[in-house]
């Protein structure tokens, strides 16, 4: 990972790498948190908030703490050599600060991880738990997540005896900390893991989705954007263990590790909005783009049943019915995840269906008996149901 930094990087070419690493990705996150509130909103008003938009407003408060720490407290001297910031009065001034400020970033990262995740984890759940299979995996990646930042937290906390040993320089040879190299793999091996189930674990459920080829290849694109994060949190494992073999320098060891986490997180905090912006590209017209016909047809008889809207205040109203066949799923339509289904003669039977669609102004296509809240877009299910077809 070595081969990434450039060799003899001067203080300032490093402020510039710095500065424009983090600012982007953070400017960019910034973006898109608001943007998901909005095609939440969009979709349903603000009842069809649900735990992954709380989850994400919570990591992006955490994600912005850590970017005004940094700023504040640490970036004055991250990137410079002990060596130098002892010979400046002006910076050694600024060292108690700095290392605590470095302690603070420690401490709210974690979080901000955490959070980041559990929004990916309930986003998956709003879209495909309805069933117990579905569920279990989900509460147990969640459970995994939430222990990891809980245990994390507290390690940053109580990592040296006397508390304070971790930002007072002053007891930097008497108080006994946790082998840093030991932490660190600890810490960032499961964040690793848990990049990486959250990025497979989707892909089965999309693949069952009733739509095309071409459509399923580019849900599961969309949800596999979170590798970018997983290749990010590699990356940072790697500086930290190259780090933690090296010689210590307070100040100038660590500039790519903090390089590299806020990085991390702002990036985690892109990608788990990604999947709720779809309605962004249908206000912008890109709809017609990203369109893929399935070239399948259902019975010309079968026609789109009446469907029940509900509005915020909970209330059912019946839509007005289709008057067109419900014979072609393109991007304008609907995709539908069905499970445990059979064909009997002329009769169809299934147990769940989930349909998810979204025209451009909030208005559903399909059909279903019951409606979950909070879907993405639109999230209909339909249990223990029999459709029959009768030929003529």
């Amino acid at each position: 990972m070595s081969a990434t930094v450039p060799k003899n990087e001067t203080y300032e070419e490093f402020r510039a790498r710095f500065d424009g690493a983090i600012i982007t990705t953070y400017a960019v996150a910034m973006i898109v948190v608001p943007l998901k509130i909005w095609c939440r909103k969009r979709a349903g008003g603000w009842s069809n908030m649900g735990f992954d938009e709380l989850f994400t407003i919570m990591g992006a408060a955490f994600v912005t703490s850590v970017f005004a720490v940094i700023y504040s407290g640490v970036r004055p001297l991250l990137g410079k050599k002990f060596t130098d910031v002892t010979q400046s009065p002006e910076d050694m001034a600024k060292l108690p600060a700095f290392a605590l400020y470095l302690w603070l970033a420690n401490l709210l990262y974690t979080p901000s991880v955490m959070f980041m995740k559990l929004s990916i984890v309930s986003l998956y759940w709003r879209l495909f738990g309805l069933t117990r299979r579905a569920r279990i995996p989900l509460m147990a990646i969640g459970s995994v997540i939430i222990a990891w930042g809980i245990s994390i937290a507290l390690i940053v906390i109580f990592n040296c005896t006397p508390i304070a040993g971790s930002w007072d320089l002053s007891l930097a040879t008497t108080a006994k900390c946790v082998d840093k190299k030991s932490f660190y793999v600890g810490g960032s091996v499961p964040n690793v893991i848990t990049d990486l189930v959250l990025v497979v674990m989707p892909l089965p459920y999309v693949w069952k989705l009733h739509a095309s080829v071409a459509q399923r290849v580019v849900l599961a694109a969309i949800f596999a954007l979170g590798m970018f994060v997983s290749i990010v949190s590699m990356i940072r494992l790697s500086v930290l263990l190259d780090t933690a073999s090296g010689p210590f320098d307070v100040t100038y060891t660590f500039k790519d590790v903090y390089l590299w986490s806020l990085v991390e997180i702002n990036v985690g905090l892109t990608c788990a909005c990604l999947p709720s912006l779809r309605p962004i590209v249908r206000v912008i017209g890109l709809n017609r783009l990203f369109s893929f016909s399935t070239g399948r047809s259902r019975p010309s008889n079968l026609r789109t049943p009446e469907p029940l809207s509900g509005n915020i205040s909970g209330h059912m109203n019946s839509r007005k019915k289709s008057s067109r066949p419900f014979s072609q799923l393109d991007d304008e339509d609907e995709f539908e995840m069905m499970s445990d289904h059979k064909t009997k003669g002329g009769t169809w039977v299934g147990e769940s269906v989930s349909r998810a669609s979204r025209d451009s102004d909030g208005n559903s296509h399909g059909s279903s008996e019951s409606r979950k809240p909070g879907g993405l877009g639109n999230i209909m299910v339909q249990r223990d149901f029999e459709v029959s077809s009768n030929r003529l």
